[in-house]
């Protein structure tokens, strides 16, 4: 309590009673006090957000859901507050099997994505992550259960610029036929925006009118940052493309961490639960030739709805394609300007 609690009123003093409420009684009736106490004025906002803290942070018994929507208030406050949401949300995508479950990582990585524009890279790459480690053991349910949310994480605005260090290697795109192109998104070693470029995304409006997005991807390898090969640019440059298609087939909606609304429904559940069971030990079961920088590259290939994607290696790098209202291959892909 502060001083000079007597003079609050009482809707201030219903608030706090929530607030105090014991987390094993009613961990709901917390994050009601919290909500009504910010509601009535700056200068409760700090009350609720010490209690949040030390209640949810690391409260594997209160659950996931919980826990996250603890953090989304804390970071309305703005500040510091969005920071320490941040760890809160870290916390959960990154908790140990034992005490949580696959899917409720993945809520926390999605949610840590939402939180702010910094931190669309990293919620990303633990998205990526989780799909593309044979590590991680996702099921096909919890592979059909990330992929909604990691496509949703995509257009233009979202990534508006690249990290401090700007682009190091050769990244690719159309090579003609663009009448229009913005950046779709990049990413770091582990998503930490001082880490290493990983990939970066460009999209691409053709004359055709089909939407074309195409990902360099390179290896990191260096005693600071670890080893990031080939290997592991391929299984997530598979996984970045595929849910880039489901994007543009499907559009799953942000705000309801599922598919979207309407008659097509089924279709892209469908569509997101077949792509589930593709996991990181699949190769694509079909091969496309694509020009790349004027030679003829073999990419696997995969239809999801009437959207398409496309991966393969162009010497040193991975190159990933996807696209909607032209085929992978109708237009030749060569270095792009910076």
């Amino acid at each position: 309590m502060t001083n000079g609690e007597h003079d609050d009123s009482a809707d201030v003093r219903e608030a706090r009673r929530l607030l105090d409420t014991e987390w094993r009684v009613d961990a709901d009736a917390i994050l009601e006090g919290a909500r009504r106490l910010i509601a009535l004025g700056p200068r409760y906002s700090g009350e609720a957000a010490t209690r949040l803290g030390l209640v949810f942070t690391s409260n594997q018994h209160v659950g996931s859901a919980r826990r996250i929507e603890a953090a989304r208030i804390r970071a309305s406050l703005g500040g510091d507050h969005v920071k320490s949401a941040a760890g809160s949300l870290r916390l959960v995508a990154n908790e140990y099997r034992g005490y949580v479950e696959q899917w409720e990582n993945i809520d926390g990585a999605y949610a840590l994505a939402r939180l702010a524009p910094q931190y669309v890279g990293e919620g990303a790459a633990l998205l990526r992550s989780f799909l593309s480690s044979s590590g991680h053991h996702l099921d096909d349910w919890d592979r059909a259960y990330a992929l909604p949310r990691l496509a949703a994480l995509r257009g233009p605005g979202l990534q508006p610029e690249l990290p401090y260090e700007g682009q190091e290697f050769p990244v690719h795109g159309l090579a003609h036929g663009a009448a229009e192109r913005w950046l779709e998104g990049w990413g770091t070693v582990e998503g930490k925006p001082e880490k290493p470029l990983w990939f970066v995304s460009h999209a691409y409006r053709t004359a055709a009118g089909a939407t074309v997005v195409v990902s360099t991807w390179r290896p990191v390898d260096s005693n600071r940052y670890g080893f990031h090969g080939l290997q592991n640019a391929f299984a997530e440059a598979r996984v970045e493309c595929l849910a880039g298609a489901l994007h543009l087939a499907f559009r799953p909606d942000p705000d309801r961490f599922a598919f979207p609304a309407g008659p097509d429904d089924a279709e892209a559940e469908a569509a997101f639960r077949e792509a589930g069971r593709l996991g990181p030990e699949h190769t694509w079961p079909t091969t496309l030739g694509i020009e790349v920088d004027g030679s003829r590259t073999e990419f696997e290939f995969q239809r999801a709805g009437d959207a398409w994607a496309a991966v393969g290696e162009a010497g040193p790098l991975v190159i990933g394609v996807y696209g909607r209202g032209g085929e992978p291959g109708d237009e030749p892909l060569a270095r792009a300007r910076p």
